[in-house]
């Protein structure tokens, strides 16, 4: 414990001393010298406790060098001309006890020659006691020989050579080693003597322990026989990039185990150069030009398990036979043109690289069954043959990408997990091609000219994970199911692809085909799909159900590039959010017509289906040409309604989701005062919710009737007129505005007169909030002849010179008259506004408002139908739909209802009989409570009565909430929610609820006449049914 206590008191000392050095030592060199850096790198802390440790004050009172310690030692002693710059560097190797110094000598720093000598080292001692570590690895880099050998170095450093084992000259311009040099140490186990100008290898006869030999990149000619005679315990010898022309018998010793010969100018082996090497595990002979290689070289190499021949040229390659531990051969880029390969008798070879080669047939393989990884791509092969595959029963790797394969052949390789055929010549891909590849994980077939793909090509491919069948030409034309047609909109289920059997697909690369749409199969099958590439194919059309996809990890589909024009939404997006999955969708690249679908696409919020729009542009309409989507303001994206839901046949009428409004375009059509259209507001649609905007804007109209514009306005839902660039020289039909605060004007570029202040200026002053464009606003005031065009900001002045005083009383009474009668009608619109049901369903009730709401035309499309009305609902609220609904609307009211459990058939398909009772019936009325919500059949039949709805244009479908306190936000489903906010829908609650059902049901003309129709149809069919027994009875007797 004692001795501990001193060691520590020492070394505290030591390190004080040297932090002092640090501060005081330190004084600037001259600008033109070189600095001699000893440098002392030390693990921090050995295991024994010690780390390695230089005496600074006996460097320092050695005079002309520094000792300092920053991160390490370093000893700094200034150049001259006498003293040739030398670096030292100490390293920890990993062994406490054993370190490494490194010796660079920088000769080329000097201004003139000078004669080399170890002697400037002064005051360093490395002796084992001093630095507790023995120097075990020396290595010299560019330093020059002396005429005494290493003596001068190693007493200088007070290193033991005998310690020694590892010995490096490496960057010298020496021809020859000296045998002073290696002879200093006897117990050498690793010489290395790369990147120098030797000429011919050293006396090796010193170095009986001599274990591994590096005389890479030199200038070696040739190999005496007897030059490794005396290296019995050689492992390791690498020759490479010299310039040896020939191997001599037997050069090489035979404990060697690593051998490698590599360059450019090796061009004979005879059979006796490598034949005692029978311990030899590794050889490398690359980028030699073997033109004399006896075929027989490599026949005793019994011990072999790697040979690298590539970039090798022989005139004639070698038998490679009975080398029964070989297991990796790589003879990649030996340009055999017409040769064949022969592998006889190889029964561990498990790898075999030939890539680039030049071969044009298979090799002929005899005794290799244990071969796994086969790599022949890029060579010139045209046919494959059943029996080459027979012969590799573990074979599970098969490259054979860049050849010339027109036809594939079954392929009996029930191990086979990797199957690569890209870029060849391949046309068609025929039925059960891949069915005894059980376990393939892994198939790549791009780049080829493949364009018929049998329907069960891919049989037995329920591993596959990654498939590649891009850059080719299929369309998948001839799909058993391709003349099946979609089941009612609801998806074209049948029509599958061909690789809908490959369940555990991960990544698919469909891109440059021919491919039309996107296949069921891909979406319902594929579970566990990452990628999907579609990009350049042509597909024409994308709908929601198109990316319903239910893979469980995060997919990427790429769709770019190909012929989409529209993004078939509907009225909103019904992706069904997923906590577990995702997709990225691209979709860049295709001609999209900026329409009010391509709003949609813009403005989505998904948090499970994200598009990536930053490369979109718009290909139409033209005025959105190269437009980015994302750069479109939303107001532009128009889609133009049937000219049948337009309230005129003069204008066209355009539908914008942005502010769900309803643009009426009548612009630019050349219109007079006298010519402007009529509207009919009493047209039906499912916009009737929707805002107006009209614009009449580029015409010929020089004055409004306030009468006109008090119709055109007249409707709440009006938010917008546009009357820019007319002719318009009054403005006095704003008065028919009034206290609309809703409705907004364009009136600028039109040539209106100030003169008449009773006109202009007084009704801009109440109005201007209506005005949109007042700033562009101007009017013309005659003045000495000339006409004066004054803007918004002069209409103060004017104010002032006609004497209006806002504040005078008369205009006071004026105010308050015209904003009490204002409020007045503002509450009776909103009371008409906002019961306008219960009105309706009160004078329908009473027999009053049968001809002022009587729809004939949607009535006349219904005489057909059987039932009036088709009542969905949750089997949990059964009891409340007899016992009200049906008891009151057929019994009292002398509706007929279709209802599951008395009009349905038994053993029919339920979606078929959903969808026909929907058909049959006037109206669908859905019964709505938290048991529907859950109810996957009731979800089903309110889409199709909302499909049936959207198809005919006509509003057919009644909600009813039998529930107090339920709204949109306790509705899961999409189509229900979306259909709840735009739609009025009515309440078991509410006091007026059978009056505003009865009018929502069909209206009756008179019940007992169109009683008596229904019981004619009925007793018609019920008739026709006899004669069909009795006719059946008859054939049978006959």
């Amino acid at each position: 414990m004692d001795d501990l206590k001193l060691l520590i008191m020492e070394w505290d000392c030591r390190l004080r001393m040297t932090k002092r050095l640090n501060v005081t030592s330190l004084r600037p060199l001259p600008r033109r010298t070189f600095v001699l850096s000893v440098i002392l790198v030390v693990s921090s802390l050995l295991s024994s406790g010690q780390t390695f440790y230089l005496d600074c004050d006996q460097v320092q009172g050695a005079g002309h060098c520094e000792c300092t310690k920053l991160e390490q030692y370093s000893v700094d002693c200034p150049s001259n001309q006498s003293i040739y710059p030398i670096q030292l560097k100490l390293y920890n190797i990993g062994n406490p006890n054993e370190a490494f110094l490194e010796v660079t000598c920088n000769s080329g720093t000097m201004e003139q020659p000078v004669e080399f000598q170890w002697e400037q080292v002064q005051g360093v001692d490395l002796s084992e006691d001093r630095i507790s570590a023995k120097v075990v690895k020396l290595s010299l880099n560019r330093c020059p020989a002396t005429s005494n050998g290493l003596k001068g170095l190693l007493s200088r450093v007070n290193i033991t050579s005998s310690n020694v084992q590892r010995f490096t000259i490496i960057y010298s311009d020496t021809k020859a080693i000296p045998e002073n040099y290696i002879s200093e140490f006897p117990n050498l186990e690793v010489l290395n003597l790369s990147q120098n100008q030797l000429e011919e290898l050293p006396d090796l006869s010193l170095l009986p322990n001599l274990v591994e030999l590096n005389l890479r990149n030199n200038k070696i000619k040739t190999i005496k026989s007897d030059a490794f005679s005396s290296n019995t315990k050689l492992k390791r010898i690498v020759l490479s990039h010299n310039e040896i022309e020939l191997i001599p018998p037997k050069a090489f010793p035979n404990s060697l185990e690593f051998l490698d010969i590599s360059g450019r100018k090796l061009t004979t082996l005879t059979s006796q150069s490598l034949s005692n090497l029978s311990n030899l595990q590794r050889l490398i002979i690359e980028g030699a030009p073997l033109r004399n290689a006896d075929p027989e070289s490599f026949d005793n190499l019994t011990s072999v398990k790697e040979i690298f021949l590539n970039q090798a040229q022989f005139s004639v390659f070698p038998t490679l036979k009975n080398l029964p531990l070989l297991a990796n051969l790589s003879i990649n880029w030996i340009r055999l043109d017409q040769q064949p390969l022969t592998l006889n008798n190889l029964p561990a070879l498990t790898m075999l690289k030939a890539r680039d080669s030049r071969f044009t047939d298979l090799p002929t393989l005899s005794n290799v069954t244990n071969l796994r990884n086969i790599d022949l791509s890029r060579n010139r092969i045209q046919n494959l043959s059943r029996a080459f595959f027979a012969q590799l029963p573990a074979l599970d790797m098969l490259d054979l990408s860049g050849n010339r394969i027109s036809e594939l052949v079954e392929i009996r390789s029930p191990n086979l997990v990797k199957l690569s055929i890209q870029n060849n010549a391949i046309t068609s891909l025929q039925k059960n091609i891949f069915a005894h590849l059980g376990k393939l994980e892994e198939l790549l077939l791009s780049d080829n000219k493949i364009r018929d793909v049998d329907y069960n090509a891919f049989e037995n491919q329920g591993e596959l994970k990654r498939l590649d069948l891009s850059h080719n030409e299929i369309s998948f034309s001839n799909s058993p199911f391709k003349n099946v047609p979609n089941l009612d909109g609801l998806g074209d289920f049948s029509a599958n692809s061909f690789i809908n059997k490959c369940t555990r697909l991960e990544y698919l690369n469909l891109s440059h085909n021919q491919f039309d749409k996107i296949y069921d199969d891909w979406k319902n099958v594929f579970t566990m799909l990452e990628e999907l590439d579609l990009s350049y194919n042509k597909i024409k059309q994308l709908s929601v159900v198109d990316l319903q996809f239910i893979s469980v990890k995060k997919l990427q589909l790429n769709i770019s590039h190909n012929e989409i024009t529209k993004f078939n939404f509907m009225s909103s997006w019904i992706f069904e959010e997923n906590d577990h999955s995702s997709i990225d969708i691209y979709i860049d690249g295709n001609p999209i017509v900026c329409d009010c679908f391509a709003y949609l696409v813009k403005s989505h919020s998904s948090k499970s289906h994200r598009l990536h729009l930053d490369n979109l542009f718009c290909a139409n309409p033209p005025p959105l040409q190269r437009m980015q989507l994302l750069r479109v303001l939303d107001h532009e994206l128009l889609c133009q309604l049937e000219q049948s839901k337009c309230p005129t046949d003069d204008c066209t009428c355009w539908q914008r989701p942005a502010d769900t409004t309803i643009v009426v375009n009548c612009s630019n059509l050349h219109l007079e005062s006298k010519q402007l259209p009529v509207f009919n507001w009493s047209l039906q649609n499912q916009f009737n919710n929707w805002g107006i905007a009209f614009d009449f804007s580029r015409n010929e109209i020089k004055e409004l009737d306030i009468g006109y514009v008090s119709g055109l306005i007249l409707p709440e839902r009006v938010k917008y007129v546009d009357l820019s660039r007319n002719r318009l020289e009054s403005i006095g039909f704003m008065n028919a505005v009034k206290d609309n605060s809703n409705l907004n004007f364009s009136l600028s570029y039109n040539p209106f007169s100030c003169e008449s202040c009773s006109d202009f200026v007084v009704i801009w002053a109440t109005q201007s909030s209506h005005i949109v464009d007042s700033e562009n606003l101007t009017c013309f005031k005659r003045d000495n002849d000339q006409d004066i065009q004054l803007t918004v900001h002069n209409l103060s002045e004017l104010l002032e010179d006609c004497n209006v005083a806002l504040n005078t009383t008369g205009i006071r009474v004026l105010i308050i008259c015209v904003v009490i009668f204002a409020t007045i009608c503002i509450v009776m619109i909103i009371f008409m506004v906002r019961y306008s049901w219960v009105i309706k369903a009160f004078l329908f009730s009473k027999g009053w408002g049968c001809c002022l709401f009587w729809d004939s035309d949607s009535e006349e499309d219904d005489q057909e139908k059987l039932y009036d009305a088709f009542v969905s609902y949750s089997h949990k609220d059964e009891d409340w739909v007899v016992d009200e609904l049906v008891n009151r609307l057929e019994t009292e009211e002398g509706f007929k209802l279709c209802l599951h459990f008395r009009d349905w058939t038994p053993g029919d398909w339920i979606p078929d009989q959903i969808v026909r009772s929907v058909d049959q019936s006037k109206r669908t009325v859905v019964i709505l409570s938290k048991n529907f919500v859950e109810s996957v059949w009731s979800r089903l039949e309110f889409k199709a009565a909302h499909a049936q709805a959207l198809s005919q244009g006509s509003n057919r479908v009644i909600l009813v909430l039998i529930e107090d306190g339920m709204n949109d936000k306790d509705v899961q489903d999409d189509d229900l929610k979306v259909y709840m906010k735009m739609n009025t829908y009515l309440k078991w609650s509410d006091p007026w609820f059978w009056h505003k059902l009865k009018y929502a049901l069909p209206h009756r003309k008179g019940k007992q006449e169109e009683n008596i129709n229904v019981l004619k149809k009925m007793q018609q069919r019920e008739k026709a049914r006899e004669l069909d027994k009795i006719r059946t009875k008859l054939e049978q007797v006959v």
